[in-house]
């Protein structure tokens, strides 16, 4: 295995040095790669992540939840329906 794992917040709370972890993870297994800040600021500011996972679930995916997961789960993460 030589995959990184990376968070999701860390992505929102530090784009660039996550970008160039991952620039250089690359290079580290031969892949030629450019590191040229002005890109990496380029590349952020079009593709900016922002921290919004106000995500609503559907009725489907409630009753998934609700059917599926072990209650000590759904306790730990709120889930109430």
């Amino acid at each position: 295995y030589k995959g990184k794992i990376i968070s999701y917040q860390r992505i929102v709370d530090d784009p660039e040095d996550v970008i160039l972890e991952i620039i250089y993870h690359l290079k580290q297994y031969g892949f030629d790669i450019e590191t040229n800040p002005a890109d990496i600021q380029d590349f952020i500011s079009k593709y900016s992540i922002k921290n919004d996972l106000d995500y609503q679930l559907s009725n489907n995916e409630k009753k998934f939840f609700n059917k599926n997961l072990d209650e000590s789960i759904k306790s730990y993460l709120n889930l109430d329906y």
